[in-house]
């Protein structure tokens, strides 16, 4: 299947926009727009997010039409960055409300601690101390409950490593947007500073099937339900604790999830429709969240299941290693890359980089089927590989 072409940039008066990634995997790319006849980016703009190229031209049109400038005339310090990349991201309908919300808080502790540093004196000292100052606060989280309701609060250890880079890697990110529309000068560039994380390495452990059975026979109630639809679709943990009821079609056999990149249908497999079936079924609702209750978080999830591992004797792995699952099993089931990428939300080469993973028993067998052989020393005969190492054994 051939990627679409990239769409040509779009001019409304003094208004411009062109396409700065994509597309996704509705086919859609992600647009910016600035002012001015000479292209500047320093204009000023915005995001106008994943659109076509019609859509992207009717919002534009829009924003000509309207007259408004962009608020980031008077970006002085860290905070005055992070409140104006903050009222962008509001703005974003792309991303889910659950990373919206993510995104603010974060924004909150930075500037909490560094707000009042103005741009130009910021230095590898300011982000040092940052950390410094994080790593002897406690924990804090803030999250939304499916049912609307925000909590927020203290946890009874420190702050780790982990969220004060996770922390200092969205203040890049608001940088880096914040001088891509002009409110920082190009050559203002934040200092280089990692957080390094001790010895800490990512689980990158990807269950087998019988291994998620065996998980799924230790869990009951809604982590069950949860693993069996993070599983059957290769959904984000976010997308699917955040599904709906009328999210869910059980005669069509599909889900609307919302993701990274907007909405997007995924087909349902006879499992999942059957667990979705037996919960709607004991609930005895067919509106509001499919997980109700403050519990239901993404967090929340990974505990159950680590438990779950232990009990059913293999190894621990992490609730996200799910979507690596599914992308695994539908290669191995010989789907075409572009529609299993598609079910996951990613385009084939995103999909192939970052969740596909090869077992040694899979290259094994690649190897059998392949038959390979190497040329013999006489010309015209082969020798299969291995074959000689066999003979010598039996020697």
């Amino acid at each position: 299947m051939s990627k679409p072409r990239r769409p040509a940039p779009i001019i409304v008066g003094d208004a411009r926009a062109r396409v700065v990634r994509g597309p996704n995997a509705e086919g859609r790319f992600y647009w910016r727009w600035w002012r001015g006849g000479s292209g500047a980016r320093d204009d000023g703009g915005g995001a106008l997010g994943w659109r076509t190229r019609e859509e992207a031209s009717e919002e534009l049109g829009a924003v000509a039409k309207s007259g408004v400038e962009p608020a980031h005339r008077d970006v002085k310090s860290i905070r005055d960055v992070l409140e104006t990349w903050a009222a962008s991201q509001q703005a974003r309908s792309d991303l889910s409300p659950a990373t919206i919300a993510q995104r603010l808080h974060v924004g909150r502790m930075l500037a909490r601690v560094i707000g009042d540093v103005r741009i130009e004196r910021v230095t590898r000292e300011t982000l040092e101390n940052y950390r410094a100052v994080r790593l002897r606060e406690p924990a804090r989280y803030a999250t939304t409950t499916r049912d609307g309701r925000k909590l927020a609060g203290e946890l009874k250890r420190m702050t780790s490593l982990r969220t004060v880079r996770l922390e200092l890697e969205t203040l890049r990110l608001a940088w880096r947007w914040a001088t891509d529309i002009g409110a920082i000068p190009g050559d203002r560039e934040l200092p280089r500073f990692t957080v390094r994380l001790n010895g800490w390495t990512r689980n990158r452990t990807t269950p087998t099937r019988e291994q998620v059975a065996a998980v799924l026979a230790e869990l009951k109630g809604w982590a069950r339900l949860a693993v069996v639809l993070l599983a059957c679709t290769g959904c984000r943990k976010g997308e699917v604790l955040s599904l709906t009821w009328a999210d869910v079609d059980l005669d069509g056999e599909t889900l609307t999830v919302r993701g990274k990149v907007g909405r997007r249908c995924v087909p349902l497999g006879g499992a999942a429709v059957e667990a979705l079936a037996d919960a709607r079924a004991a609930l005895d609702i067919a509106a509001g969240p499919v997980f109700a209750g403050s519990k239901h978080t993404t967090t929340a999830i990974d505990l159950p299941v680590a438990r779950a591992c232990e009990r059913a004797g293999v190894p621990v792995f992490a609730v996200g290693a799910l979507r690596r699952y599914a992308v695994r099993e539908l290669y191995r089931a010989g789907v075409d890359p572009a529609v299993a990428a598609s079910v996951v939300g990613h385009s084939p080469a995103v999909a192939m980089a970052h969740y596909r993973q090869v077992s040694e028993e899979e290259r094994a067998e690649a190897v059998a089927r392949a038959r390979l052989v190497a040329p013999a020393a006489d010309a015209g005969k082969v020798v299969e590989i291995g074959a000689g190492r066999r003979g010598r054994a039996g020697g």
